[in-house]
């Protein structure tokens, strides 16, 4: 019985996948050539950006023109756990946040009552579970 010598394949270009009994070593990957680090600028950064125009003095004589006077004023906080329960012209109800009476009444909606709802989710399943009337 003869045996017949595995031929060796080509060694790949970058020498990888080499046939394990192949004596040539894998050639390394050329080595990539990095940039040089940039200058950093002499000036100061701040002027190279163009310098924002003063606002004019109409625009600064606004009111409120303070933060606390902005955040304050005619209109108490609404809470986000109160609702208002509004009838649409077809006699069916809904609720919706109370924040939201000014666009209701606009549209037409007749408010009802306002009850604050601490678990929306609670509340919903508690109301698909009443028998309608």
């Amino acid at each position: 019985m003869s045996t017949t010598p595995t031929p060796t394949p080509p060694p790949s270009p970058q020498g990888a996948h080499s046939h394990p009994d192949s004596k040539e070593t894998p050639k390394e990957a050329p080595k990539e050539s990095h940039p040089a680090p940039r200058e950093t600028p002499k000036e100061d950064p701040l002027e190279i950006a163009p310098k924002a125009k003063a606002s004019p003095k109409e625009i600064l004589e606004l009111k409120p023109n303070k933060a606390k006077d902005a955040t304050s004023g005619p209109h108490e906080q609404v809470s986000g756990l109160n609702y208002t329960t509004w009838s649409r012209p077809d006699g069916s109800t809904f609720i919706a946040p109370s924040a939201n009476d000014e666009t209701y009444k606009a549209k037409g909606f007749k408010k009802g009552g306002t009850e604050e709802i601490p678990d929306l989710v609670a509340y919903l399943e508690k109301q698909a579970q009443k028998k309608p009337t």
